[in-house]
Formats: structure tokens, sequence, C-alpha cells
């Protein structure tokens, strides 16, 4: 795999917009030489909004005072740290930052239920603002945090028990999990660091470990804490500094191609979950450790995806270590190779947007025109009209009926009736000849209280994606529309011919203003 990593003059001049996964601290050492490592690739970065499941109760924007538990390591060792126990999200009523917060589906930890985890794995992000929040961005950056809700896994788990550990956030879990299934289902390059990789795992089905130390005590293994320091949770030492571990990278896979070793040296750690394995999923393993036998999974990716790498370590830590001058930067993973993995991310950004751009350039958009007007106006019967006058003059057509009420779709007793009402949101039939597809839009959706607003809502830009082979498509309906129209009157004004209509379309069509 040949990975270019160089980012051209005239690439400087339109960087590639990284977007990182929405938090509510914005001010540790951690997010800021996150956002440094973009820049130093090249790239600009923006922070995006939370995504809101239409699934869950929202209420109006809160406010945080309290610190994310990525705020560690080398905060922690200049004086910066804030008191743990403040930063733990079983006090959910102290974050430093405004938020949509639930008001249902959390547990008294701070995690989300074993309903709520359900309900959110079987809806994922359909009907979320998640497409939304990413229109503008060409790769998203997961950074590290807090604990995964249990209930997240694929095989649902109780959370740990140790309670020095309980460190959740759900409104973030819905937040990430939801960004990260849009971006893996629309293959929108990521990179996932600590948690992020932790997510990237949960969401992709991975079999996870909840606390390593336990973990090892299970495999009756002596446990060293080599993937956090030890200290004392009550009066941790003054200063603290990520574990370091050396990472063997698997040949033939993305982490290889992008640093081109067998071995990172000296990766920063600071996490005390992971996952175990990654058998029945879409997951490859790209990286790992070996700690008294036990062996731990340090990079993971997806093989379906052009870009979707998840990584234990932190590689914005040698970015602060470098500019900050650290006195031990050299023992730990090398800028110029952690600015590799940044590097890559930004690259593949902008080969997705150029692919999204070649595609809108190459595909032919049809001509739209809207048939208006009130009910028992004429319009079904002017359109009918037409289409024949349109074809004559050598146009494809299509039609798309808008409906301001509701309708019922399929017929009682067919197979794909019964398969909508046994629960399926959605629906296909189709033959050599013809294809149906149906959707259930919930009215969930529409709900204000979420911010998936009219804007979420089926509307008629979404079905022009189903005839790109049309010349134009006729709207019935629309009245107040953009679109160029005409206005039925009958049966106080009769009905324009439709041959004379015809011709006038044509004209708008080669851009005659008249």
């Amino acid at each position: 795999m040949d990975i270019n990593l160089d980012i051209q003059k005239k690439e400087k001049d339109n960087p590639a917009v990284i977007g990182i996964a929405w938090r509510t601290v914005r001010d540790s050492v951690s997010f800021k030489y996150f956002c440094k490592g973009i820049e130093e690739a090249g790239a600009e970065y923006v922070l995006l909004d939370q995504v809101i499941s239409p699934y869950f109760s929202y209420g109006d924007s809160f406010q945080d005072k309290a610190d994310e538990t990525e705020e560690t390591a080398d905060e922690k060792s200049r004086g910066h740290r804030h008191d743990i126990n403040e930063r733990r999200s079983g006090d959910r009523d102290k974050r430093e930052d405004s938020y949509r917060r639930l008001l249902e589906g959390v547990a008294e930890t701070g995690a989300l239920t074993e309903e709520a985890g359900s309900l959110l794995r079987q809806h994922s992000w359909e009907g979320s603002n998640a497409e939304k929040v990413l229109k503008d961005v060409d790769a998203v950056l997961f950074t590290g945090g807090q604990d995964i809700s249990p209930s997240l896994y694929r095989d649902q788990k109780p959370w740990h028990g140790i309670r020095e550990e309980r460190d959740y956030f759900a409104e973030r879990d819905i937040s990430d999990y939801l960004l990260m299934s849009c971006c893996l289902d629309l293959d929108i390059p990521l990179l996932g660091a600590c948690r992020g990789m932790q997510m990237l795992s949960v969401v992709s089905g991975a079999k996870m470990i909840q606390d390593i130390p336990t973990y090892f005590r299970e495999q009756g293994t002596e446990y060293g804490y080599q993937h956090r320091p030890y200290y004392d949770k009550d009066t941790p030492p003054a200063s603290l500094d990520f574990v370091r571990n050396d990472v063997h990278v698997e040949k033939g896979t993305l982490l290889h191609a992008l640093v081109g070793t067998d071995i990172l040296t000296g990766c920063p750690c600071w996490h005390h979950q992971a996952a175990e394995n990654v058998d029945r999923t879409r997951l490859t393993v790209s990286g790992y450790t070996t700690s008294g036998g036990v062996k731990m999974i340090e990079a993971v990716e997806r093989t379906d995806q052009t870009f979707a790498l998840g990584l234990q370590f932190h590689p914005e830590a040698p970015v602060w270590k470098k500019f900050k001058n650290a006195a031990n930067r050299d023992v730990y993973l090398k800028y110029e190779t952690a600015m590799l993995l940044f590097k890559g991310l930004a690259k593949a950004g902008l080969v997705r947007r150029k692919e999204r751009q070649s595609e809108e350039t190459s595909v032919k958009k049809p001509f739209v025109f809207a048939i208006s007007g009130y009910k028992n106006s004429g319009k079904t019967t002017l359109i009918t009209r037409l289409i024949p006058e349109l074809k004559k003059r050598g146009l494809k057509v299509a039609t798309i009926k808008h409906d301001g009420h509701d309708f019922e779709p399929d017929v009682p007793g067919t197979d794909s009736f019964r398969h909508r009402k046994a629960g399926a949101f959605g629906t296909a039939v189709y033959s050599d000849r013809h294809l149906m597809v149906i959707k259930e839009m919930e009215e969930t959706c529409r709900d204000s209280r979420t911010d998936v607003s009219s804007g979420e809502r089926p509307d008629e830009r979404l079905l022009f994606r189903a005839f790109p082979e049309a010349d134009i498509i006729i709207i019935e309906g629309l009245k107040d529309s953009p679109y160029p129209k005409y206005f039925c009157e009958y049966p106080d004004k009769p009905l324009i011919k439709a041959d004379e209509l015809a011709d006038r379309i044509m004209g708008l069509m080669m851009g005659e203003t008249s």
C-alpha cells in the first residue's frame, strides 16, 4: 500500500478540514495539541456539534463546569490538574461547556442504561443530525476521554464496579457512537485515539476489556501498570507522565503503510480499557504489545473503509513534547512519526473531497419543474398531458408527487407490508423491471426538542438521487418551492396547453429567461 503524504502547495491553499468529534472541554493540553497536530499536517480543524438521537429526550442547553478525564499526563505534571473526583461523570452537575443534557436513559454511574444502549445500537444514526454535523468536513478525529458505557458493547455488561474508575459521560457516548457510525456508513476518513479507538471497536462489535488490571488478574498474570501509571486516586503524585509502549505493527496494514516501520517505539499510553479481540467484526488488528505473555491490541483498522484507523496510544503527546521542548521527548514516539498519522488523515480527507467534487461535476443534474396549485386545480391532469409532449422532444421524464398529508405506500397483505409492520424502518421490492423503496421517517425526527429540525426531514432533493438518468423531473405540488413552476388555477382559469408548456420548459432548459 503506497500512500503519498505530501501536502502540495495547491492543497495548502484549500486545506483539508478535519472535524474533531464533540467534547465539552476545549482548554486541555491534550485537545490543544490534537489541534496543533492537525495544523502541522497542513489541515484545518473545527470542533463539531453534539450529535443528538431522536430516540432520546433532551433538555435545554446545560452548563458544564468540570473537566474531562482526558486532562491527564502532561497537564497534571504542569500543575493544571483538577481534583479527580470533580471530573467523574457521576457528578453530572459540574461540566464546563453547555450541551444538550439527557432527560432519560442515564444510570446512577453516569453511563447509559442497558435499555438506552440497546435503543441506540438498534437505530444508530438514522434520524439524527450526524450527517448535517459532517456536512462541511473532509475527515474526523475522535479524541480521548471517558470510559464508554458497557451497555453499548456487542455483549452488554454491567459496569465494572470499581468506584474509583467510575468515569462516564452518556451524552458524549451517544454523540460519538452516532457520529462514528455515520462516518463508517458514508466512508468518511476517521482517526480515533485512546477512547476514539475504543469507540471504533465498540461500534464495530469488538469484545471489550472494561478494566485492564482486572483482565490481567483473570489471566493469572501480575499487572505492572504498563498502560497507565499507578497512582492513588485520593492523593495522586504531583508529577505523572504517559507510560511508554513499543507497538508491533502488522505488515500489509494501513498503519504500516503510514509509518513505514515494524515497531513504533515509545508510544505514549494512558488507558485502563481496551479491545480484547475483534473476532466476527470488520476490524483487523494492525498493532499490538505483549506484556507478561498477554497480547494487548494497540491499533485497529476497518478493512472495508478507505481510512478508519484506531490507535490506543496518544499521537498528540509527541507534538506537545516537541513544542514545549520536554526534557524526556526523545524517549517517546518521535514527533516526525506521530505527524505521519495526522498527515495520513489529512491526505485521506483531501482525496475524499476531490472524489466528491468529481462525482458532483460528472453526475448530470436533472432540470426540475413544478406543477403547483390548490387541490383539484388540474395538476395531475396537466402533468399526464405534459409528459408525452416532453417525451416527443426527446426528454427522459421522472415525476415526484408531494403529499401534504400522510399516505400508506404499501398494500396490506403483501410481503413488504408485513416486513414494515414487523418493525423494519425500510424495505425495498424489485424485479428485473421495477424498483420500490419505502422508508419510515419517525415522527420524533420532527421533534423540536432534538434540534433535528425540518432540515433533516425528507424532501424532494433526497428523491432526485433516485433519478440520475432523468433529463427533467416534474414535481406535483410544492407551490412555495424555489423551482420554476406553472400554477394551476382551474376551474377559474383554463389549463395551459401541454405543448405550449413543453416549449416553455425547453426554453428554460436552454437558458432562455422568457
